[in-house]
Parts: structure tokens; C-alpha cells; sequence
């Protein structure tokens, strides 16, 4: 019969002293998130599955790519990890100033300076795989808000008449007792404002009454005007758009805010009002009118 001839038993392959496999990503795994010029500390979790134990002499070695700041050397641990067993090791790195991908590779060093690492043949090496963002552009903080009260500009305020006068600094409305009409001006330097959202704006109407410009003449206007400085007897007839009809006093505080946010929009230098009579005269050779040159216009505003 066939002869079987005995096989003598196979050798095992004897296991590498030193050797590791990877287990995970403690912190920032495979493209994380690293803020360009941080500090940040890497750790993986390897296990020995080498024969011989981790010491305190062992170290985690920079190998080679981008290296981040890290040192040539770090302890590995400060006790023994067994074959078998796990260890969480660690490095401190910076991140680059430049955004991008960066990839920095490591290896072990046994106490007795054998470098190692992982794969079948012990040999390769384990990294940190990072990507870098810029920091956020700093968004300058909004201005705050700016609060101003002003007053009237001298040479562009004051009362014209009809017939003409001379130009008084008062601001005054209503008929004369020569029963000629007389209109006051107010202009306001917002030069100060250009670009600006107008929060909240309000003229400030301050007045007193001689006689009576509401019964006898019909009520005071007070309406937007523009017109050039120095104030002089051709702004008479100005085209004025109606803010509102004084009837009685006091007034108080008008609303003028989309009025004011429009002349900045123009880039206007002045907001400018006119106070006149509804009816020009009453015929009576007594004077009723308004004087109001303590008006002023209060603004907040954004720069």
C-alpha cells in the first residue's frame, strides 16, 4: 500500500518584539477643523501587538510631512502596556497660519532605539490629518449711535417780508401792522450726517404768538424749503412742501425723520423750513405773527 511519510510540524512565525496596530482617533480625526495658527493636542489610541512591553523609555516619533510644531520625541507612557494592551498618546501641535490640508506622520521608538510602527511589516506610520481655516474677518463694531441738537445757522435763518425789509436774525410769520407779510427761515447744518440712517429726528418748534396769526390770519404753515445761503430776498417765493399747520400753541416736537434721512440721502449740507402765513394779511394795521427763532432740530442718528 502508498507509504504517508509524517510532515514535521510547522514553525510559527515568531511574533515582532516590537509592534503596534492603530485603534482610533481620540481627538481630531482625518480632515477635522483646525483654526489657522491654534494650538491643538492630537491623540490616538494604539495597541501593543508586538512581544515585548511598552516601557517608560519608549517615545512617539516625528517621521515625516508637515510636522505642526511637534517635537522630535514625547514619552509614550509613563508606566508599561503590555502586549495586548492600549495606550492613548498624545502630541501638542500649532496649526499653520496658511489655510490647506495638512498631514503629519509619526512612528515608535523603542528604549533601545528600534523604530517601528504599523502594518504587517511593523513599519508604517500612523498621522494627524488636518484641515486649517482662516480665522474670521473681524467685522469693525457699528459706530453708536450719535444724538445732536442743533441749532439754526445765523446767515442761512431769519424773517423776509413783503414788501421787503431788511433781513432781521429773528425767525417770525404773520402780517405786520403795515399789513405786509413776513415769513421766517430756519436752516440747519447736517453736513456732519452724510451717509448716516437717521433713527429719529424731530424740529423742535418754540414760538410765541403776538396777537392772534390764528384766528385773524388762519393758522401759521411751517413746510420744507431749500435754498442757497446766505438767505436774501429771492428765497421768498421758494416752492415749500407742507410739513403742517400751526393752529395753536404749544407745539412741541414735529416729526421731520424721512424728510432729514432724505436730504442726507441727497447729500444735502442744509435741512431748511419756512414758517409763513395762510393768509398773507388781514388788512387790520395791527401785526399778528409767530415768533420762533428758539427752534431747533434734534437728531439720532448712525453714522
Amino acid at each position: 500500500g502508498d507509504v504517508y511519510k509524517r510532515q514535521p510540524p510547522a514553525t510559527p512565525t515568531p511574533i515582532p518584539c516590537n509592534w503596534a496596530s492603530f485603534v482610533a482617533d481620540v481627538t481630531y480625526p482625518d480632515g477635522a477643523d483646525v483654526l489657522a495658527g491654534s494650538a491643538f493636542t492630537k491623540t490616538w489610541r494604539l495597541k501593543n501587538i508586538g512581544s515585548c512591553p511598552w516601557t517608560s523609555g519608549y517615545r512617539l516619533i516625528f517621521s515625516h510631512g508637515d510636522r505642526m510644531g511637534a517635537p522630535d520625541a514625547v514619552q509614550l507612557t509613563g508606566g508599561v502596556v503590555n502586549p495586548g494592551e492600549t495606550v492613548d498618546v498624545s502630541v501638542d501641535l500649532v496649526a499653520p497660519d496658511a489655510p490647506g490640508a495638512y498631514q503629519g506622520n509619526f512612528l515608535l521608538r523603542s528604549s533601545d532605539n528600534v523604530v517601528f510602527g504599523l502594518g504587517a511589516s511593523a513599519d508604517k506610520p500612523f498621522w494627524v490629518k488636518v484641515e486649517v481655516f482662516p480665522p474670521p474677518t473681524d467685522t469693525p463694531a457699528a459706530p453708536a449711535p450719535v444724538s445732536v441738537t442743533l441749532e439754526r445757522v445765523p446767515n442761512g435763518s431769519g424773517t423776509l417780508y413783503d414788501p421787503p425789509l431788511n433781513v432781521p436774525s429773528s425767525v417770525a410769520a404773520g402780517d405786520t401792522g403795515a399789513d405786509g407779510q413776513a415769513r421766517g427761515y430756519l436752516s440747519f447744518d447736517i453736513s456732519t450726517m452724510s451717509g448716516a440712517t437717521v433713527i429719529s429726528a424731530a424740529l423742535n418748534v418754540n414760538c410765541t404768538a403776538t396777537r392772534d396769526p390764528f384766528t385773524n390770519l388762519g393758522g401759521i404753515w411751517l413746510g420744507e424749503v431749500q435754498y442757497n445761503l446766505p438767505l436774501d430776498q429771492p428765497d421768498f417765493n421758494v416752492t415749500s412742501s407742507a410739513i403742517m399747520k400751526i393752529t395753536a400753541l404749544p407745539v412741541g416736537a414735529v416729526d421731520v425723520k424721512d424728510r432729514l434721512q432724505a436730504r442726507v440721502d441727497a447729500g444735502a449740507t442744509y435741512f431748511q423750513v419756512r414758517f409763513h402765513p395762510f393768509q398773507a394779511t388781514n388788512n387790520d394795521g395791527l401785526a399778528d405773527y409767530l415768533m420762533c427763532t428758539n427752534t431747533t432740530l434734534s437728531v439720532t442718528y448712525q453714522p
